[in-house]
């Protein structure tokens, strides 16, 4: 059933279906939708998703957080991500857009941590996908363990800094 439903959905839109599969089933931030999702069919993806159940939709913002896309069911996910071709290329997708909102925030104080938080899950999610892997991502996402094994540091995609993500091993 959900083999069928997805062959009805768009190129673009299956495209964003299993770039998002890689995030965790939590809160997805728009921001990372907009990074994820080009500009021109972006309108187009977003209703799709959320038409065919994709994505569930949530209040657009939560207190002083951050504007939601919605939320994937982790049962969904999986599913995408089995009907990937190219899951590395997918994730490293997924990767390289937390990396360019967290190097963009790096000097916007006024987004602040409301959204480092919601991005916090779906950053644990995909570095998690990527060791399960064994892949190493792109050069400009590859994490590298700390010393103390307490964080993985991802170098940020524009090469000026890099952020720490706790490992949950």
């Amino acid at each position: 059933m959900l083999a069928i439903s997805y062959g009805e959905l768009t190129e673009p839109v299956q495209l964003a279906a299993r770039v998002l599969a890689f995030l965790a089933p939590a809160p997805i931030p728009s921001e990372l939708f907009d990074v994820i999702c080009e500009p021109d069919v972006r309108g187009k993806v977003r209703a799709a998703l959320v038409g065919h159940s994709i994505i569930t939709p949530l209040p657009t913002r939560r207190d002083d957080g951050p504007r939601l896309l919605g939320i994937m069911h982790r049962v969904l996910g999986a599913f995408l991500r089995s009907m990937s071709k190219e899951p590395a290329a997918e994730l490293t997708m997924a990767l390289e857009a937390l990396g360019q909102i967290l190097a963009r925030q790096e000097n916007d104080e006024s987004a602040g941590w409301p959204l480092f938080s919601s991005l916090l899950p779906h950053a644990r999610a995909t570095l998690g996908c990527s060791r399960r892997a064994g892949m190493i991502p792109s050069e400009s996402t590859r994490a590298a363990t700390s010393p103390s094994r307490t964080t993985t540091r991802i170098p940020s995609p524009l090469g000026r800094s890099s952020f720490a993500v706790p490992n949950n091993e």
